[in-house]
């Protein structure tokens, strides 16, 4: 779903990346569908739907087990996909949003998990727990699916505790 922006910065678009910075990294805007936004410096590639761990820094990168269990990681989904060194938009809340998964069914209140590819959240219990993702409907295939869901500021809950 191409989202837009109704906030009051000039030149912003949600829906495409660039190989120069247009925005000061964490800069943040509000968009169509209750969505919030920030601007990132993607680090590798990410596909559209794509979890990913947002440092403080502003740099952002497709969601790991690895890189879940680090301190201060909040997430945010790629809505575009994004080419190694991209700079562009992730969003950290919204209705109807892209959420990249593995192959599994879940049920609208299945509990969420970074998963073992990249970028994907899983149903599979895992030490990296998914805190404020919600899909909004279910699916089974036998490869990773995109889907949609509501984003609501996710961060991660580990057993990491006293990093985080």
């Amino acid at each position: 779903m191409a989202s837009y922006v109704n906030s009051s910065t000039v030149g912003v678009d949600l829906n495409s990346t660039n190989t120069t910075a247009q925005f000061a990294l964490g800069t943040r805007v509000t968009g169509s569908n209750n969505s919030s936004w920030v601007y990132v410096y993607m680090s590798g590639a990410a596909s559209a739907g794509a979890a990913c761990v947002l440092s403080v820094t502003g740099t952002a990168a497709m969601a790991t087990i690895a890189l879940a269990m680090a301190p201060g990681k909040n997430v945010a989904f790629a809505q575009t996909a994004f080419t190694a060194a991209d700079y562009g938009w992730v969003c950290q809340a919204g209705l109807g949003m892209a959420i990249l998964a593995s192959a599994t069914t879940a049920a609208v209140t299945t509990a969420l998990y970074v998963g073992t590819v990249a970028g994907h959240l899983s149903t599979t219990a895992g030490s990296a727990t998914m805190i404020g993702v919600q899909y909004t409907g279910s699916s089974a295939t036998a490869t990773s699916w995109a889907t949609t869901g509501v984003l609501s500021f996710p961060y991660i809950a580990n057993a990491n505790l006293s990093d985080s």
